[in-house]
């Protein structure tokens, strides 16, 4: 029997439960789906360094964690801290910077939503050396300034962009030669950071654009209709934002 995915998400397995339960783990395990903080045991079992797909969600990681899983894995292609509105994770700055790792060489999808990132956890993003694998990216709810966001769009780093509106700023600086599907959506990014978004090398690449409740207003009508115009491909989404009738009447093509 070949065991690929593994949902214990919000039990409590406990650390002692996951040792076991992993002891002696299957030869391919696909991925891991956990609900319990407290997995440094767990990293140091030989499944572990198996895994190509991680999740822990709503678990209370903090960067200790995220070092520790950092520093344990080789073939990782999936990798979600993501937290949410109840439950957070918190790797902070020093956690995203424990992830710029050669074990993380191969990572291709990355989720770190509500995770207390902050301007230095964008900067560290935006110079990581070794994420350049990296086709998508989920920062929602970071706290991230706009100039940070700006700095991340012009980086090497990303494909596939799901981040929040604080960061805007580090996003600009990212040159993501892959980046195809970027979600900002319910976060204020407000008309400038749309700005450095499209004016990023990225946009002309990308195929779907989530800007969806972020603070756009009639002045940044005529960047969707020209982004849309340059790259027909792109599909974008731009409701519940302060568009004008007439703004909303032209983004609709009618």
């Amino acid at each position: 029997m070949i065991v690929r995915t593994v949902d214990l998400t919000e039990t409590e397995v406990g650390a002692d439960g996951l040792a076991a339960l992993f002891a002696e783990g299957p030869s391919r395990l696909g991925a891991l789906l956990l609900g319990d903080d407290d997995i440094e045991r767990f990293v140091a079992s030989d499944t572990f360094g198996r895994l190509a797909t991680l999740h822990l969600f709503n678990v209370g990681l903090g960067p200790r964690a995220a070092r520790a899983i950092a520093e344990a894995v080789n073939r990782l292609r999936s990798l979600s801290f993501a937290g949410g509105n109840y439950t957070k994770n918190a790797i902070g700055a020093d956690g995203a910077r424990a992830l710029d790792t050669p074990h993380l060489a191969r990572l291709e999808v990355l989720a770190l939503g509500y995770n207390e990132l902050g301007e230095g956890g964008v900067d560290a993003l935006g110079k990581a050396r070794h994420l350049r694998s990296l086709r998508s990216l989920g920062l929602t709810a970071n706290d991230f300034s706009h100039d940070g966001f700006e700095r991340l769009c012009v980086s090497d780093v990303l494909d596939t962009v799901e981040t929040d509106a604080n960061a805007m700023g580090a996003l600009a600086r990212v040159p993501a030669p892959a980046l195809r599907r970027l979600v900002l959506c319910g976060n204020p990014i407000g008309d400038a950071g749309l700005r450095a978004i499209l004016n990023a090398p990225l946009a002309a690449r990308l195929e779907r654009l989530n800007v969806v409740s972020t603070g756009l207003t009639d002045a940044s009508v005529d960047a969707l209709l020209g982004a849309r115009e340059a790259n027909p491909a792109l599909e974008i989404d731009a409701g519940r934002n302060r568009f004008s009738q007439d703004g909303a009447r032209r983004l609709a093509g009618r």
